[in-house]
């Protein structure tokens, strides 16, 4: 994994090549490996929640932003006897100082994770300066959100966004399809059936679960107004009224449900 990260941090200071793609902005290409920034990765310090649970890359500038750094290999690769051909980093961006540091790292198979960075290896990773005209730098641009990195993606990361979102539409109602055609055979009939038992048992034990929270609801709310609660000459009063009106305290002030006159001192 060593070998992994040492690679992973070395790519930022390659020369960035003028060209961005729409869902991942292409950052280095060499013969044996493609360095990219997964744009619907990045987070800002400046969003706003509803704003980091999708991608906003443009408007105010950050002061911090994170991102995922994907390297595909050409040929799977070899470290310590684990084949991979994609590792995954997570930077975070310090905006204002044009520094980077290493906060995970990946590396896969065919999409499967085979390895991945230890704490104390990432304990171990500090904060590195951005050097000028390197893909670094053009990651904390298009991270951070400055101008450079604006328009460096124009309007073509908008696109490939609207682009994704009709793909993965189209993606759902293919599988809906799909799904409906296997519910309408005898396989899918019964695993249909399956399902709708398992739901409707589980709706049966929720409901259950509710009538017995009502019923010792209300049953405390019996015991509170059988506690708080008495009668005095006919007239039912909170006990606190049985002593306004029987004029001493709760001990041995009812009997038979009538005021009694106070003992007299001794």
């Amino acid at each position: 994994m060593k070998s992994i990260i040492i690679a992973a941090i070395m790519c930022l200071g390659f020369s960035a090549p003028a060209l961005a793609q729409s869902l991942y902005s292409e950052i280095n290409k060499t013969a044996t490996v493609t360095t990219l920034l997964d744009l619907q990765s990045v987070r800002q310090d400046n969003m706003s929640k509803q704003a980091r649970d999708r991608t906003v890359l443009r408007g105010t500038p950050a002061t911090h932003a994170t991102a995922w750094m994907h390297q595909v290999y050409k040929k799977p690769m070899v470290d310590e006897g684990k084949s991979f051909n994609l590792v995954k980093t997570l930077l975070e961006f310090d905006c204002n100082g044009e520094r980077l540091h290493t906060k995970n790292v990946v590396a896969m198979l065919n999409k499967k994770i085979v390895e991945s960075a230890t704490p104390a290896q990432l304990a171990k990773m500090q904060w590195t300066q951005i050097s000028p005209g390197t893909g670094g730098e053009k990651m904390l641009n298009i991270a951070c959100g400055t101008a450079q990195g604006q328009a460096e993606l124009g309007d073509e990361f908008l696109s490939g966004l609207a682009a994704l979102a009709e793909a993965q539409k189209a993606q759902t109602a293919a599988e809906d399809k799909k799904y409906q055609a296997y519910l309408r055979t005898p396989a899918g009939r019964q695993e249909h059936a399956k399902e709708e038992a398992a739901r409707a048992k589980e709706e049966a034990a929720r409901t259950e679960r509710l009538r017995q929270a009502d019923a010792l609801r209300a049953s405390q709310l019996r015991d509170m107004h059988k506690y708080d609660h008495t009668t005095v000459d006919g007239v039912e009063m909170e006990r606190i009224d049985v002593v306004r009106r029987c004029g001493v305290g709760l001990q041995g002030v009812i009997m038979a449900g009538r005021c009694l006159e106070p003992a007299p001192s001794q």
